[in-house]
């Protein structure tokens, strides 16, 4: 969310008639390392176990303009390849550019071409966001351990590091088709799949997690996920119908967010 229009998207989602679907909620994990997600408004749908935080765009390090985002075969938007993994770089946020380079079996020539190496590090945006996280948490022997990198490291050999070293974080676990944790050989582009997976509730019949129209069957959460209660589940072809049944739920985070990165701006 571009971060002056953080405020205006909480006021609009509390107002009439999207207060009658979500509700302002507090967050019960405690705050994590390196984030300042603890501080950010969170909202629930109501009547389901179905959440999503409202981040400022300067939190994630790139500016929230249409021109950065791509839509998923899903239908939720997401930055640009380049744009998101520029903002790992950024940040040096090492789990989630290894993720990406594992997920996307990126090259030392991809970013070479795509991304800027030429500098460090954003060392005053690391600045900025630990004088941050040390007014939200309590001051401790422990709670600098919850601050960022601030550098100033070479985003080159950052890339170069972590690119070349994608072989050794693919774990004995994995078969020998592995060219990556989450790829393996002649597989496609992860973003070209229409994913073909839900989430299974565990909830008991009546509850919140339980679908109103298929208590008896659990609830099914299309494109969505569950962090307390979920195992997923995959679904072959002859059981996409009820994957589709529940698709509902997709489209409404969809909505959401569509609403929030394009219609109040």
């Amino acid at each position: 969310m571009p971060t002056e229009l953080v405020d205006r998207a909480c006021s609009l989602l509390q107002s009439l008639p999207h207060d009658k679907v979500y509700q302002r909620c507090e967050h019960e994990a405690p705050p994590q390392i390196h984030s300042l997600l603890h501080t950010f408004p969170r909202f629930k749908v109501k009547g389901y176990n179905l959440y999503f935080d409202i981040l400022p765009a300067e939190d994630c390090h790139f500016s929230c303009e249409p021109t950065k985002f791509e839509w998923s075969l899903m239908g939720i938007p997401y930055p640009k390849l380049a744009i998101f993994a520029q903002s790992l770089l950024d940040t040096v946020d090492m789990v989630g550019l290894s993720d990406l380079i594992d997920g996307m079996n990126l090259t030392e020539e991809w970013g070479a071409e795509n991304l800027d190496l030429t500098g460090t590090n954003d060392v005053s945006w690391a600045l900025a966001k630990n004088e941050k996280i040390r007014a939200s948490v309590p001051l401790t022997m422990g709670s600098l351990f919850f601050e960022v990198d601030e550098g100033p490291l070479k985003t080159k050999e950052l890339w170069e590091q972590m690119v070349r070293t994608k072989k050794k974080r693919i774990g004995q676990e994995f078969g020998p088709d592995h060219i990556t944790r989450f790829r393996v050989l002649g597989d496609e582009d992860p973003r070209l799949k229409k994913r073909q997976f839900c989430w299974l509730s565990t909830g008991k019949p009546g509850s919140e997690n339980q679908h109103p129209q298929h208590q008896h069957a659990g609830r099914l959460q299309g494109g969505a996920w569950n962090t307390t209660r979920g195992a997923p589940i995959f679904i072959d072809q002859q059981q996409l119908k009820i994957y589709e049944m529940f698709s509902w739920e997709q489209r409404t985070v969809s909505k959401c967010l569509r609403l929030l990165i394009t219609r109040i701006v």
